[in-house]
């Protein structure tokens, strides 16, 4: 398995192996952003 660590537009890590989610890039969404594109509630860890 191969993935990748991304920051989001609010700072967030976030570990997805593409640089784009639904042809958006990561890097230009919020946490939120993802979490309705793939409508799969993503974790904060502290």
């Amino acid at each position: 398995m191969e993935t990748d660590v991304r920051i989001t537009k609010d700072k967030e890590l976030v570990l997805y192996h593409d640089a784009e989610i639904q042809t958006q890039k990561i890097e230009e969404l919020s946490l939120s952003d993802i979490n309705e594109l793939i409508d799969i509630e993503i974790s904060k860890f502290i």
